[in-house]
């Protein structure tokens, strides 16, 4: 079909295409197929090729289900930023290999699934109350761009672990029965420190440091604490008193 200029304000139905190898001004555009569930609007170039669309206030570009007044997907500019509106849902598909690119904030309010790997270079905000990674072994990374250590959250078998992944060490594990490892995979009990030399600090601020044992049958509590330098033991008897000391001498009282 070819439309000569100045066609005027007339519809166009044509059972082929439509090709224009100049500009088309109107003030509403429909394109529409008689028959059949798809109808498409091509534009191709050699070069670069734009579709533009303005207002007093701002344009919007609507995809339609034939014979519904109700849009799928609106593409809407409000003169500051871009809005796009999907009535049940968004789903964008690239070529394998190909990345979704966004090159600014991105706020989504009904929640965003991805089934492939989101790389964020910027600062994320959720204000939602969850954020979900889904997979058979799902993780999350975080690269530190100072040069500093890389770490990865894992969750695989049942257990989730925090990953150095520069030095590639599991730095902490939590298994499915709730035993924490620190420097192991595999904590044989409710908390498992494994490393060589000194494994553990416990260390007070108050000028002296305790830890408390305590039995959950009668709620009783026993201490091992150092105070300046002086290993002690003490139990719930006499207001927890010193029941036995080791001076910084090894004399025992």
């Amino acid at each position: 079909t070819k439309i000569s200029p100045d066609f005027g304000s007339q519809a166009i139905t044509t059972t082929g295409d439509i090709t224009l190898s100049g500009r088309l001004t109107a003030a509403d555009l429909t394109v529409q197929r008689s028959s059949g569930n798809l109808s498409a609007l091509f534009i191709a170039d050699s070069g670069l090729s734009s579709l533009e669309i303005g207002g007093s206030t701002g344009a919007f570009i609507d995809l339609k289900r034939p014979n519904s007044d109700d849009f799928d997907l609106r593409v809407e500019t409000q003169g500051t930023g871009g809005v796009i509106t999907s009535a049940s849902g968004l789903t964008l598909v690239t070529a394998v290999g190909t990345s979704v690119v966004v090159n600014r904030n991105l706020d989504v309010g009904a929640g965003l699934d991805v089934t492939g790997n989101v790389t964020a270079t910027g600062e994320g905000t959720f204000n939602g109350e969850q954020v979900t990674i889904q997979g058979t072994a799902p993780r999350l990374r975080f690269i530190d761009t100072n040069d500093n250590s890389d770490f990865k959250i894992n969750v695989n078998s049942g257990k989730l672990s925090i990953e150095d992944t520069t030095n590639s060490e599991d730095r902490f594990t939590i298994d499915s029965s709730g035993n924490v490892g620190v420097g192991t995979t595999t904590p044989l009990t409710e908390f498992h420190v494994f490393g060589g030399g000194t494994v553990a600090t416990f260390e007070g601020t108050g000028g002296s440091g305790f830890i408390s044992i305590k039995d959950s049958d009668d709620s009783t509590q026993a201490f091992i604490g150092v105070d300046a330098g002086t290993l002690k033991f003490q139990t719930s008897g006499s207001s927890f008193s010193d029941k036995l000391v080791i001076d910084p001498s090894g004399n025992v009282g």
